[in-house]
C-alpha cells in the first residue's frame, strides 16, 4: 500500500512539472454597490466635507444644492446621507433634505383635487387645498391607475389626476 502511495505522489509531482506554468485565474472584480439616485428636496443646501453640523468646523461646508438638483446616494449614517454631485464631488447632506425613490419633478398646471388615494371616489378627496394649486412644484413617486402619487411642500403626500400636471 506504501508504494502505491509512493507511486501515486511521483506521477502526480511529474504531471505537475512538465515545464509549464499552471494557468492562473483571472483576479475576480468585485462591481461597487449600485448608487441609487435622489432629488435634492429645498434651496440652498449646504454640502459638507464630514457629516457635522458642527460650527467650529471651517470650510466643512463646500458647496451648496437646490431644489431639483439630482445626487448619487453613496451611503449613510444616522441622519446624514453621502452624496456625488454631478461634478463627480463627494460630501454628506442631511437625509431629510434629499427625496429617494422620486422618479421626477412637475409643475401643477391647474387647480386639482388632493387624494389620499388613487381613485376619484375615494372619500379622502381634500377640494382647494393650496398644495394643489397652479405652479405648485411636486416630486412624482409613481402612477398607477391615471393618477401621480405625489409630495407637495412640507412633506405633504397624496394622489392627483395625471392630466393636471
Amino acid at each position: 500500500m506504501k508504494n502505491w502511495v509512493i507511486l501515486a505522489l511521483i506521477l502526480i509531482s511529474l504531471l505537475g512539472c512538465n515545464g509549464q506554468k499552471a494557468p492562473q485565474q483571472a483576479p475576480q472584480t468585485i462591481p461597487p454597490p449600485s448608487a441609487s439616485s435622489a432629488l435634492v428636496a429645498y434651496d440652498g443646501i449646504g454640502i459638507r466635507k464630514q457629516p457635522s453640523e458642527d460650527k467650529s468646523l471651517k470650510g466643512n461646508v463646500f458647496t451648496v444644492v437646490d431644489r431639483g438638483e439630482k445626487v448619487m446616494v453613496l451611503g449613510d449614517t444616522t441622519g446624514w446621507t453621502k452624496i456625488r454631485l454631478s461634478d463627480d464631488k463627494e460630501g454628506w447632506i442631511k437625509t431629510d433634505m434629499i427625496r429617494t425613490g422620486v422618479e421626477k419633478m412637475a409643475v401643477m398646471t391647474e387647480a386639482a383635487q388632493l387624494f389620499l388615494r388613487p381613485d376619484i371616489s375615494s372619500r379622502g378627496a381634500m377640494v382647494d387645498t393650496p398644495y394643489a394649486m397652479p405652479g405648485t412644484i411636486v416630486w412624482i413617486y409613481k402612477e398607477k391607475d391615471g393618477f401621480y402619487e405625489c409630495e407637495f411642500l412640507r412633506n405633504k403626500k397624496g394622489w392627483v389626476k395625471v392630466g393636471v400636471l
